[in-house]
């Protein structure tokens, strides 16, 4: 009884140009495809770098799995979940003959049920005679965008191009002449930037769209020299208040330090005569002189007369004065600056 378990005939690479079509199917080529919903794809997204595939780490990492669309019992077709690239099982739900080659077993699926994987059965030369081979269970599943990729099924790798005929904005990849999304008048020309969106000229509308842009970029930059000459002067305005208020708190500040140390100097000249006057000294104030002899003389006036000779003889002499005393008797005493004589 012939093998009836489902195999796979297809490459280990297939290739989809997002240009040339809409890269939603991953399509399966093989044997006994049974049209029963027991066929299913288990699908892995992966990354294709110029060295090939890549498999990203577990945390990026996602899994599908999808039932099966039978196109007849040698095709079916694998939707997949987005664009771009991935690695692509075939699983088979149904019972294996005994002797079937073209299957392993999958201990456990993504639904929590245990699965056949199937293998890819090729055909290849051996000693000039074709024989049946079963090779790796998976394939790789590569979209890109030829516009600004070339990608080769033998290596699975894909690699951006250098030459300038596309161009690369924000991430995404554009043909000359595609436009702006949501506005026509910004087009890819890889003559004048390949980075960005140059301004088309092609109708009056999108002149004067460039028009105006020209004129609100000149008006923000006038705005802004203008914001920028009126900071400058407020900031200028502010420092010239800021070194006039120090000069003022300086000039206050020494005129303060002036003030308490004249006070300090008038306090020890005060202090020093205070000393002098205690002990005697410090007459040339006309009143305190005075003050001094009128004392002298009431004293040596009042002594007795008790000498034998006549009135005690006392005599004081004051020297340096140039006015007259007026004693206790009333009379006027007159003393020159060269000394003053009293006789009692």
């Amino acid at each position: 009884m012939a093998d009836s378990t489902p195999s796979l005939i297809t490459k280990d690479t297939q290739l989809c140009d997002k240009r040339q079509q809409l890269c939603q199917f991953a399509t399966i080529f093989g044997q006994n495809f049974p049209d029963d919903g027991t066929m299913l794809c288990q699908i892995k997204n992966v990354e294709i770098s110029p060295e090939g595939v890549d498999y990203l780490p577990i945390r990026y990492t996602q899994t599908w799995e999808r039932v099966m669309t039978i196109i007849n019992s040698n095709q079916a077709v694998c939707p997949l979940p987005m664009n771009g690239s991935f690695e692509v099982y075939t699983v088979w739900d149904g019972e294996p003959a005994a002797s079937s080659l073209w299957y392993d077993i999958l201990p456990q699926s993504i639904m929590g049920k245990s699965h056949n994987r199937l293998k890819r059965h090729t055909t290849v030369m051996d000693a000039g005679v074709e024989a049946d081979e079963t090779i790796d269970v998976r394939f790789i599943y590569i979209a890109y965008d030829s516009v600004c990729y070339t990608c080769d099924a033998t290596t699975q790798a894909c690699e951006k191009k250098s030459t300038p005929d596309h161009c690369w904005i924000n991430s995404t990849c554009w043909a000359p002449g595609e436009t702006k999304p949501n506005d026509p008048c910004r087009l890819c020309s890889p003559a004048d930037s390949m980075t960005d969106w140059t301004m088309s000229d092609a109708t009056e509308v999108c002149v004067n769209q460039t028009i105006r842009e020209q004129e609100d970029a000149d008006a923000a930059k006038k705005d802004m020299i203008v914001r920028g000459a009126v900071g400058g002067s407020i900031s200028a305005i502010v420092i010239l208040i800021v070194l006039i208020m120090f000069c003022v708190s300086r000039k206050k500040e020494k005129a303060a330090k002036a003030e308490e140390e004249e006070k300090l100097r008038k306090a020890e000249k005060n202090e020093t005569l205070n000393h002098q006057n205690s002990l005697g000294k410090g007459y040339d104030n006309p009143l305190m002189r005075e003050s001094h002899l009128y004392s002298e003389i009431r004293r040596n006036s009042s002594v007795g007369s008790n000498s034998l000779v006549g009135p005690r003889k006392t005599r004081v002499d004051v020297l340096k004065t140039e006015e007259g005393i007026k004693t206790d008797d009333g009379d006027n005493h007159s003393v020159n600056s060269a000394s003053l004589r009293t006789s009692l």
